[in-house]
């Protein structure tokens, strides 16, 4: 899979199993803790599967 990177931004990339002991979930938690107009400048790039996909699922369209 090819991403298309915006080199004016910064980007962000995980790769890795959706599992507790990776800290996926808490990766997701503390993005949605920055302030929405510091997101402006930054694209997260999250790849992965595993026990934790749903939650990871949800918690990124949630906090969207």
């Amino acid at each position: 899979m090819k991403i298309k990177l915006n080199r004016k931004q910064v980007n962000f990339l995980y790769v890795g199993r959706y599992h507790k002991h990776k800290g996926t979930d808490i990766l997701i938690d503390a993005i949605s803790l920055i302030p929405r107009d510091s997101l402006a400048g930054m694209k997260f790039h999250i790849f992965g599967g595993g026990s934790l996909e749903k939650t990871i699922k949800d918690k990124v369209k949630k906090n969207g």
